[in-house]
């Protein structure tokens, strides 16, 4: 990937992105050399990025945000800790307790579509007892 122009001025957005990018960053345990290698950037240009000193174009949010398996909503709005990370959570399980998810939002969605929710397809003492735990 070709360097960015790296001389671009801030933007208020640019100040907002800054620590969003760090926080990323940190989560998914990337060290600046190893995120500005496969975005195609100098580590002291992402380095400036994050303190908020140099802009963050469009094009280099992009690929920052592919990298950082987010998207470039989550580099604006919020870090790691105000997402649903559900990548994280998937790559987390075992392989049998994919496929018994999968299974499990299949059902659900399959009887949502019939025009039955998953709970109200249970007896009632079944949705009572499923309530309590």
């Amino acid at each position: 990937m070709a360097k960015f122009n790296q001389l671009r001025k801030r933007t208020g957005e640019d100040a907002r992105v800054a620590p969003l990018i760090r926080e990323w960053r940190k989560h998914r345990g990337l060290t600046q050399q190893t995120l500005a290698e496969q975005i195609g950037i100098s580590r002291s240009y992402l380095a400036l990025i994050e303190l908020g000193k140099r802009s963050c174009p469009q094009e280099v949010r992009s690929a920052i945000a592919v990298v950082l398996k987010c998207s470039r909503a989550d580099l604006l709005e919020g870090g790691p800790a105000n997402s649903d990370d559900i990548l994280l959570f998937w790559s987390s399980l075992t392989e049998a307790e994919r496929i018994d998810g999968l299974e499990m939002l299949r059902s659900m969605f399959a009887k949502k579509k019939s025009g039955r929710s998953a709970m109200a397809a249970k007896p009632i003492f079944e949705r009572q007892r499923w309530a309590r735990n």
